[in-house]
């Protein structure tokens, strides 16, 4: 039987008295049943989840775009908003889970007439929720490209 590296009171990736990957130090916990922590995202609309759903919900459109450019229904897709209702809706769910406290000292340095700091936002990204709300926003804005492309 292979031990499992999550459970090894020895482990300790994230620092001392923790118990492999289950604490983090941004008091989100890592399981094998989800993600808790101050703002866990619920199992039905995990980071994870909508990641998914965000990848593989744009696919259909790409397709139509490249497969059938001249059809019809294509047309009325991409001349229609709804597809980025999801998508939005999405976003700012994920953008939501995201904010913590320390959001915003992350990203702007007081010392340094509130200028970004490259330290602050890596770890912000270092957060799955962030990097789900930022993995969103990309998608939607590179379909919104696509569809203007699209347009021409």
């Amino acid at each position: 039987q292979i031990p499992d590296p999550h459970k090894s009171a020895k482990s300790s990736f994230f620092g001392k008295g923790t118990k492999g990957f289950n604490t983090s130090p941004y008091g989100v916990r890592f399981t094998s049943s989800g993600i808790s922590g101050p703002k866990s995202a619920s199992a039905f609309m995990s980071p994870e989840k909508c990641f998914l759903i965000a990848t593989i919900g744009v696919m259909p459109l790409y397709i139509l775009m490249i497969g059938y450019p001249r059809k019809q229904f294509t047309r009325k897709m991409m001349s229609s908003p709804l597809p980025f209702v999801p998508l939005c809706a999405m976003y700012i769910y994920l953008f939501h889970m995201s904010w913590q406290p320390d959001t915003l000292s992350l990203m702007m340095n007081p010392d340094f007439y509130f200028m970004p700091q490259l330290s602050g936002i890596v770890t912000m990204f270092s957060r799955l929720t962030t990097v789900a709300s930022a993995w969103l926003h990309l998608v939607t804005v590179d379909l919104y490209a696509a569809m203007n492309v699209y347009k021409d």
